[in-house]
């Protein structure tokens, strides 16, 4: 836990050697001048002097861990105006740099600041990583401020604080007051497990860490997905994955609804993110297969149940069809994930996930190929295997039952 820890102003010239001793080290000011600026008496009285007035003060603070100080900010949050906080500077100590540290510290600094009045943050930026860092966080690029220096702003929703927690492979970032924050710790616990079974079958890891955004409404996920694609439609969502070679920060991110009616947690997104490691499939047949075979249901009922009344009821596409995504996208999901996520475990059920891994790597292109140069079978002989497979399974009448319930047929 990271704790805040005040630095009066009779004790900043401690501050004033770390911040410049950050200054040089990590690169932020480089010439004579621009060292002697920040050691001058016209730089270092302007900022004590804010941390002396009555309204809108300066406030100095070392960031606290086990009694350790790992890292330090200055920071003002303007009360008398709009509840902006403009951090000044903001970093880790060296020794303590990652697994989250970073996120750990702004985490408790926003916590810190919104008990004090801050409604949203703002910020310049020198260096693209540090850039990337802020995004990481839900910071967005706003222009340049009058010296033609990057802005950086982040605004909470609805004036709630933002919130986080850092795992082993994942920064969950949800809302205050959410059902998210009350049950975070079992969220967390549920990734954690799910990442774990993942990466231990397909001998794959996420590059770097899941971003794990949680919202209260499919509207909300919706916004996010038309925003970051640059759609005009937002339609409803309940969740998406965003890898590292599709976002802006190059890192991955996963978009989900958690509410009393949607919890959109557990496998399915993570298993994109972790699979694009080892390859992004051309076929979305093949890469939301993988990922239904992890999730095994649809609805509450198994993908094998799903496609064995598909065949009953005649309406099971060719795969082969489904291997070309025009094909997949003339079917509604309801039908072709069960169906994707069947074959998919029928293939590394009969196969092994050492031979399916081996697959995935080659689905960049031609996935019908692919199927032949690792399994030796031609796809449309798979395809038939795959069928009298599906006649060993009986489909139980409970089942069938909610089946013709859903979907008013016999």
């Amino acid at each position: 836990m990271i704790t805040i820890q005040e630095i009066p102003v009779e004790q900043i010239d401690e501050f004033w050697n770390i911040q410049f001793q950050y200054l040089v080290d990590d690169g932020m000011i480089t010439t004579a001048d621009e060292k002697a600026y920040f050691q001058s008496a016209e730089y270092r009285d302007v900022l004590k002097g804010h941390m002396l007035r009555e309204r809108d003060k300066l406030h100095m603070v070392y960031f606290i861990r086990d009694g350790v100080q790992i890292g330090a900010s200055q920071y003002c949050t303007y009360q008398s105006e709009d509840g902006k906080c403009f951090i000044l500077d903001f970093w880790v100590f060296p020794e303590h740099r990652g697994n989250g540290a970073g996120h750990d510290c702004f985490r408790a600094l926003s916590e810190y600041t919104q008990n004090d009045g801050a409604l949203y943050y703002a910020l310049n930026y020198a260096k693209e990583d540090s850039r990337r860092f802020w995004l990481s966080l839900g910071f967005v690029d706003n222009g340049v401020d009058e010296y033609g220096s990057p802005l950086m702003e982040k605004r909470m929703s609805g004036g709630e604080a933002g919130m986080e927690l850092s795992t082993t492979h994942y920064v969950f970032h949800y809302e205050k007051n959410s059902l998210a924050e009350k049950e975070i710790d079992q969220i967390a616990d549920i990734q954690e497990g799910c990442y774990t079974f993942i990466s231990s079958c397909l001998h794959a890891d996420a590059k770097g860490k899941i971003h794990y955004h949680l919202f209260d409404t499919p509207q909300e996920v919706g916004k996010q997905y038309a925003m970051i694609h640059n759609e005009d439609d937002d339609e409803p969502c309940n969740g998406f994955a965003l890898p590292e070679t599709m976002s802006k920060d190059g890192m991955n991110h996963v978009f989900a609804v958690y509410s009393e009616t949607i919890k959109c947690i557990g496998f399915h997104e993570d298993a994109h993110i972790i699979s694009y490691s080892i390859c992004r499939p051309n076929s979305r047949f093949i890469s939301e297969g993988l990922a239904m075979f992890f999730d095994r249901y649809w609805w509450g009922i198994d993908n094998y149940s799903w496609t064995k009344w598909y065949i009953e009821q005649g309406k099971n596409p060719s795969v082969v069809d489904l291997l070309e995504n025009s094909k997949f996208r003339e079917y509604d999901c309801e039908l072709t994930y069960p169906l994707a996520g069947a074959f998919t475990g029928y293939l590394i059920e009969r196969f092994g996930t050492e031979k399916y891994a081996a697959f995935y790597k080659r689905c960049a292109d031609q996935t019908a190929r692919a199927l032949e140069q690792t399994f030796g079978i031609p796809a449309v002989l798979l395809e038939k295997d795959f069928l009298g497979y599906m006649k060993v399974f009986h489909l139980r009448e409970d089942i069938r039952g909610l089946m013709i319930k859903d979907f008013g047929e016999e």
